[in-house]
């Protein structure tokens, strides 16, 4: 005989994957997201409880399972790029130090000590059109209008992480992601803020390791529009670390960050 607790779980996980059906098959109908308009605000070092940021824009384009393409732009010009393809992902920054393009095979993203705030990965995730695996490996948890689903996984160094999908279970829609530690220390996470004809509109990173948070904004976000496969090439910048085969430390240079933020007023 199983037991009552045992009989309601159950029931209750079953309910939980059903939403978790219904929200699949929907995402499956949406093959590609862009927006020619992207918001992007940033934080840095403690600016965020302080409500100073930098408001930029940029652009942004997604096509399932990995091309990816975001670019962020300042009055002083390019700040970000990061993207993806099939084979390989890539980043590069004005603020980081030293300056070149990164790129790595997906394959390789263990040898990479790659940080959150640069892995397209998760912001591939945090958009709310992927799939969401709720199979072997992964505990279904129901809390009050929320669903949990709960993963062990791996980090880019090979240390054990907690990888975090929550819905919510009335909306039938992604709530974001969060990544902790073995310990259950927050890592990073993504939440959609605020959804907008049912796509993803304002979505917030925290990475907690660097200290840095970002709200992207999406305003005239698109689905399954025929995108440019150029948007998918990594950027000709010079130079370029491969960090599948170089071990790299990065480190943030914050020297023209107050000019910024005074331009980002004007």
């Amino acid at each position: 005989i199983i037991p009552e607790k045992d009989q309601k779980r159950s029931l209750q996980e079953v309910a939980a994957t059903n939403v978790i059906k219904e929200i699949n098959n929907k995402s499956d109908k949406i093959k590609s997201i862009s927006c020619d308009r992207t918001i992007v605000h940033l934080w840095y070092q403690g600016l965020w409880y302080n409500g100073l940021n930098l408001k930029l824009k940029g652009n942004l384009y997604y096509e399932k399972p990995k091309n990816f393409h975001m670019t962020v732009n300042s009055l002083a010009g390019k700040e970000f790029i990061m993207g993806s393809n099939n084979e390989e992902f890539w980043f590069w920054s004005k603020r980081l130090h030293p300056s070149s393009l990164y790129h790595a095979k997906h394959e390789d993203i263990n040898k990479t000590r790659l940080k959150s705030a640069f892995n397209p990965l998760m912001v591939m995730d945090s958009l709310g059109i992927n799939p969401l695996y709720y199979g072997v490996g992964v505990a279904v948890k129901e809390e009050g209008s929320k669903i949990f689903l709960v993963q062990k996984r791996v980090n880019s160094i090979g240390q054990p992480i907690g990888y975090i999908t929550v819905v919510d279970k009335d909306e039938k829609r992604l709530i974001g992601h969060m990544v902790t530690d073995d310990d259950g220390v927050m890592i990073a996470s993504s939440e959609i803020l605020e959804y907008k004809d049912g796509l993803p509109y304002k979505i917030l990173y925290r990475w907690e390791e660097e200290d840095q948070v970002m709200l992207i904004e999406l305003p005239d976000a698109k689905i399954n529009q025929k995108l440019s496969t150029d948007l998918w090439k990594r950027p000709d910048i010079k130079p370029q670390v491969n960090m599948g085969e170089t071990k790299v430390d990065f480190k943030w240079n914050l020297e023209q960050e107050d000019e910024l933020l005074q331009r980002s007023r004007d």
